[in-house]
């Protein structure tokens, strides 16, 4: 849920060595999912300078927190409303309340701010049934490993999917994997194994460690997702790797599914599993 500010430095990336010669103009930033089973979330800010600070000076400049946000579907419609938790960066974010993700359902989404309409859409998919969740020390440091999933992929269809993991009692929500989003382009139809990095909480994670520890309980969430959301979350963490390398950056816009401004509206199917490090 951090990383609605994580996207809004990730579209500044494209600029990072010209922002002298490129105007960045003030455009919304929607960072919004539903999950099968799951409430709807959308954080909501807009775009900055290069070299901005979010303070408390500027916090209500950058973060939305007047706009009107409904979402529907064929059956229902609904106003989210605001809301402030300081789990999450940043706290405020409009969530539905009867609204629940359903898999084969359309989504849309409608955001009227500073006298702008913002829309989108998103699908959820059918869920994947995972076939095997186990964890594995390294070799190298029997202390550390990873967890390995392995699915039976669906022939015949184009398949889009993305990971998160939670450690149960020390984290109180899911983080996209390191390199979490992943289609089946080289092994469509068929059964395939593949190991989830941890995430970081943040992207000034300084430990840099992708493996779990020896004695976790880890919360695994596994999901299914369309391909607009695919093309966004595979551009965004190919500049997130960037990153850390202004020369890196391929100077390419991320893939948005928003209409009006910038960022994703995401549905996923899940599958969640817990899995004990030992």
């Amino acid at each position: 849920m951090k990383r609605i500010v994580e996207i809004v430095i990730c579209l500044l990336l494209f600029v990072s060595c010209k922002k002298q010669e490129v105007p960045i103009t003030n455009q919304i930033v929607i960072d919004g999912h539903i999950d099968a089973g799951g409430l709807a979330y959308v954080f909501i800010s807009h775009t900055t300078d290069y070299e901005s600070v979010v303070d408390t000076s500027n916090y209500y400049k950058v973060i939305e927190t007047k706009a009107k946000v409904t979402i529907w579907t064929d059956d229902a419609r609904e106003v989210l409303i605001l809301s402030r938790d300081l789990r999450f960066f940043p706290p405020h974010f409009y969530i539905s309340n009867s609204i629940r993700g359903k898999e084969g359902k359309i989504y849309h989404l409608e955001v009227i701010a500073d006298g702008d309409t913002i829309t989108a859409q998103t699908t959820i998919p059918a869920k994947m049934d995972v076939q095997n969740v186990r964890f594995e020390r390294d070799q190298d440091d029997s202390t550390k490993g990873l967890i390995w999933l392995g699915i039976n992929d669906p022939a015949d269809q184009t398949n889009y999917y993305r990971a998160f993991t939670r450690t149960y009692r020390k984290q109180d929500q899911f983080y996209a994997t390191h390199l979490s989003v992943i289609d089946d382009a080289s092994f469509n139809g068929k059964y395939i194994e593949f190991p989830l990095y941890r995430g970081l909480q943040t992207n000034t994670d300084k430990k840099l460690d992708f493996r779990f520890p020896v004695g976790d309980t880890v919360d695994v969430k596994f999901c299914t997702m369309d391909k607009a959301s695919f093309e966004f979350w595979t551009g965004y963490e190919r500049e997130m790797l960037n990153g850390g390398n202004p020369f890196g950056a391929d100077g390419q816009n991320l893939k948005s599914n928003i209409n009006g401004g910038i960022g994703v509206w995401s549905g996923y199917g899940v599958s969640q599993y817990r899995v004990i490090a030992k």
